[in-house]
């Protein structure tokens, strides 16, 4: 009870639900291997799904539980097919999932389509819907000389619900596709002092995300970005046996701007200094990271 509104009500629930896997190997050659696998998973609403009343401070947004939702139920399907040998290795993963009673929450509007504020923020509901998501991910890692690795990865995701107007069609905060490549040089391997001691350039590239969750604005699209990272390391190496590794990266060297499709933080209201909606991600920034092992502490 808060200034005699009844803010929270009492419910009990019991849910229960059945789930399982199987899958299998297959050893093509010594170098070509194929998996298959098909799980059932089911997941039950959390008290925030069910229950929330009330701002959520990390997001600016009013969030109320829907305690009529049900189980989520999955039906997941995977494949996977990779290959390796001296100069190369290659992976392919690929996913359909259908999920009964996906949870997600929408924003709410009125009769003409503005926002509904509560304490002053925008309204959002948890609902849910069934849902069909597919997609994969490949990898290729390249050995062209000994010491040097150019690893390329493309991810995709498209995430749907079922028998849904266009605005609705698309869950929402469904990853944008993604290809990632990295060039890194070992300098030292197995050396006294350091050991696996390496340099990296890494190319973060994430596509524009065109499919949204577009009902009552709850989501926007969100323009493609492009990303540099670099980062070195080494392991420290006293009478053979490993005492630290040291790791240096810095992200984001260009220092560009840009608000990931993920970021619940995209959709906070206007800053009054710049005019810009939404918080944008991190720019350029370095860190310092050690690892000791507890074994030499003893």
């Amino acid at each position: 009870m808060e200034n005699g509104i009844d803010r929270f009500s009492n419910f009990s629930k019991i849910y229960n639900g059945l789930t399982g896997s199987i899958g299998a190997t297959l050893n093509i050659t010594d170098n070509l291997n194929l998996k298959s696998n098909i799980s059932r998973g089911f997941r039950v609403p959390n008290i925030s799904e069910l229950a929330s009343n009330g701002v959520h401070e990390g997001t600016c947004r009013y969030e109320t539980g829907n305690t009529a939702l049900k189980p989520e139920y999955s039906l997941q399907f995977d494949f996977g097919l990779s290959y390796s040998s001296a100069r190369i290795s290659t992976q392919l993963s690929l996913f359909a999932n259908k999920i009964d009673n996906y949870i997600f929450s929408e924003k709410l509007a009125d009769a003409s389509g503005s926002d509904i504020l509560t304490d002053g923020v925008p309204t959002f509901q948890f609902k849910a819907g069934n849902a069909r998501i597919l997609g994969g991910e490949y990898v290729i890692d390249i050995h062209p000389v000994d010491r040097l690795h150019f690893e390329n990865t493309f991810s995709y995701v498209r995430s749907v619900q079922l028998h849904q107007p266009e605005e609705s069609k698309y869950l929402p905060f469904t990853p944008a596709p993604r290809y990632i490549s990295t060039l890194r040089y070992d300098l030292i391997r197995d050396g006294r002092k350091l050991n696996n001691t390496y340099v990296s350039l890494q190319m973060d590239c994430n596509l524009r995300q065109n499919h949204y969750y577009a009902s009552n604005d709850t989501e926007t699209a969100t323009p493609s970005y492009t990303l540099f990272n670099i980062s070195a390391g080494t392991d420290i190496r006293h009478k053979g046996k490993k005492v630290a590794s040291i790791f240096l990266v810095g992200n984001n060297i260009t220092d560009k701007t840009y608000q990931s499709h993920l970021s619940r933080l995209k959709y906070t209201p206007a800053n009054n200094l710049t005019g810009r909606v939404g918080v944008f991600n991190m720019g350029r920034n370095f860190c310092i990271k050690a690892q000791i092992p507890i074994e030499i502490l003893k």
